[in-house]
């Protein structure tokens, strides 16, 4: 990197010296990861999305992750005491993670089938990042006050996230589709 600097390779653009081009030299240029719009995405809340990209870096300090380095002593999850608690049983396989994702799921169902667009897509992309904040919430809350709400009560604050969400970002009309469909969802929007 040192001879690139002192040979002046960072100004070879043919455009002459641009900012953004003497950071990709700098830093290179990263391919786009499938999954970087469902974590960052405009809707999103910051705190949620950050624990989405530690979810999909497998980065959390899970039970499995802390028996491996001595802090604990097992590695069962804490939500449903039935598996080793791994990132993949936390937010995919556990079965109380599942009926979190179930409530919200069927909550957010369209039954008026009018396919995807925009707005629902941006809200499906808050109510999964909400579960997994509110999932890793719980999990850490029933590990130091051995307490655990039922998973219907999570799905709960999930809609109210999400519907905070919508409040805040929707200003304006929307289709008829997702104005039918927002109504459905319970959101008083315009």
């Amino acid at each position: 990197m040192a001879a690139g600097y002192l040979n002046n390779v960072w100004l070879q653009d043919p455009k002459g010296y641009l900012v953004a081009s003497g950071y990709h030299w700098l830093h290179g240029i990263h391919p786009h990861v499938q999954w970087y719009d469902d974590i960052w995405n405009v809707w999103g809340v910051p705190k949620h999305a950050l624990i989405g990209w530690l979810i999909k870096h497998e980065a959390l300090n899970t039970m499995m992750k802390l028996k491996q380095i001595g802090i604990c002593s097992t590695d069962q999850c804490l939500l449903c005491e039935n598996g080793q608690e791994t990132h993949e049983h936390l937010f995919v396989q556990c079965d109380y993670s599942q009926r979190v994702l179930q409530y919200v799921t069927l909550w957010l169902q369209d039954t008026g089938n009018q396919g995807s667009s925009i707005v629902k897509t941006r809200i499906r992309r808050v109510a999964m990042l909400a579960c997994w904040y509110l999932i890793w919430l719980e999990r850490n809350r029933c590990r130091h006050e051995l307490m655990l709400a039922r998973p219907e009560k999570i799905g709960k604050e999930v809609q109210m996230l999400v519907r905070q969400r919508i409040q805040h970002f929707i200003q304006k009309p929307v289709g008829n589709n997702d104005n039918n469909w927002l109504v459905q969802i319970g959101t008083n929007v315009i």
